[in-house]
């Protein structure tokens, strides 16, 4: 339950409805309040310090709240015409995948949800007024907050054409989403502070090895990608009918109707309960969403990356950044502490293995396929050689050294069968793996 709970807050995020919406109720709200001032005669005392709100007048304040109403009409089509150009060249150029981040920024949400609320306020207090002749109060309160709005409104949309012009350039976008990585390692590394110590490896085959080829199974009630995962449910649940389970899925991946998700054991007759509780912690989407894993954003900057390379596109540098930016989260999360892959119960005992995300499924999802598109451009070959140095300076598990190496290894085999020129060939390779005593070169 809490898993779907946690996709509904995430669609929300993700969505450019919900924020405007609130704006729309706040304008609408602002109006009621405004106009109940003015027919209490107190809107006249409120705004008396203003100079020239005295000799408003109920045809004057409805022609300005007209213009204001009409005039806003006009910006936020422009707006929202801004937007989707945003949106295809963002899609088209570097990746579909980035339209949740684009969707998730708050000051696309926040404009349109000013505009919308300008519009609805203009409009519920020029019907507030009446038809000429008709209106009993003189709407000075209305009049001063309907302009305050269209000033507001006409600043909003100065920032957002600024703030669009500024995030569809592929540098702030390689280095937002560099940002998205890094809070997203920070907070796995938060959920593992209190967690006790990582498991030994021979504790984790120890619990491996409890689980047979026979035991029962969990399997998909669905199809999609897997988007939020309850672990504290799902440990939960083992715990309450003596239960261990093994999961063989990560967040993100795309599973099928009837797919094994897990092997688990427990006493006869609590197999149904318990598959009944595991599909409640678990949530399916039609779309990867950046909730609970840090590949989301790591694979939108390789996809950014091959994108880059591709021979319509042809921007080596901005796959160089991508690289680079990699490099960094490659390398907090080889200095960061192990991946607590069993969870514990309450009472200290461990009742779910689950897969690593280590820096060797790091490397295999994001930087081989970049080597493998960036055959022909030594521009980025030369960064993802200068990026595996620099982690394999700071990797210093056996099975991390030597995932580096083995990506390294497919570099160099890269570098002598496509670049073609002789002494370029032998510079980069000369680069690949130097004296580890000495700084990677620059």
């Amino acid at each position: 339950m809490w898993s779907r709970f946690k996709n509904i807050v995430l669609s929300f995020r993700t969505s450019l409805l919900f924020t405007p919406l609130v704006f729309a109720v706040g304008g609408l709200l602002l109006s009621f309040f405004t106009v109940y001032a003015d027919q209490a005669g107190l809107g006249q005392t409120m705004v008396k310090v203003l100079p020239g709100t005295g000799g408003i007048d109920e045809d004057g304040a409805r022609a300005v709240l007209s213009t204001i109403a009409s005039g806003m009409f006009t910006v936020t089509s422009i707006v929202i015409s801004l937007t989707f150009i945003a949106l295809t060249m963002m899609s088209s150029q570097l990746g579909p995948r980035l339209l949740v981040f684009f969707m998730r920024d708050r000051t696309t949400k926040v404009s349109l949800g000013i505009f919308i609320a300008t519009i609805i306020y203009a409009l519920v207090s020029m019907a507030s007024i009446g038809a000429s002749g008709d209106s009993t109060f003189a709407p000075h309160l209305s009049f001063v907050v309907a302009i305050v709005l269209a000033i507001a409104s006409l600043g909003t949309m100065i920032y957002f054409v600024n703030h669009i012009a500024h995030s569809i350039q592929a540098d702030a976008i390689v280095a937002r989403l560099a940002r998205e990585c890094d809070a997203a390692i920070d907070s796995a590394i938060r959920s593992e502070k209190g967690a006790e110590r990582a498991p030994t490896e021979a504790e984790i085959t120890a619990l491996d090895n409890r689980f047979e080829p026979d035991s029962l199974r969990w399997e998909a009630q669905g199809t999609g990608y897997l988007s939020t995962v309850d672990y504290p449910a799902l440990v939960k649940a083992a715990a309450k009918h003596d239960a261990i389970i093994k999961l063989f899925f990560q967040v993100n991946t795309f599973v099928y109707d009837g797919q094994v998700l897990a092997l688990f054991k427990c006493p006869e007759g609590k197999a149904d309960a318990l598959r009944e509780a595991f599909d409640g912690a678990i949530a399916l989407s039609e779309r990867r969403t950046p909730a609970q894993q840090i590949n989301f954003e790591m694979s939108a900057l390789s996809e950014v990356a091959l994108r880059a390379l591709s021979p319509g596109i042809n921007d080596p540098y901005t796959a160089s950044a991508c690289v680079d930016y990699l490099g960094n989260t490659l390398s907090r999360i080889a200095k960061a502490s192990p991946k607590i892959r069993t969870l514990k119960d309450a009472d200290g005992k461990m009742r779910l293995l689950r897969t690593a995300d280590d820096l060797p499924f790091f490397l295999d999802e994001c930087i081989a396929p970049i080597i493998e598109a960036g055959a022909g451009s030594p521009i980025a070959l030369a960064s993802l050689i200068r990026t595996l140095n620099r982690i394999k300076q700071v990797a210093h598990a056996p099975e991390d050294h030597e995932a580096v190496h083995h990506q390294q290894a497919a570099l160099k085999s890269m570098i002598e069968k496509n670049v073609q020129h002789p002494s370029e060939c032998k510079r980069l390779i000369a680069m690949i793996d130097p004296d580890p005593s000495a700084v990677p070169p620059v």
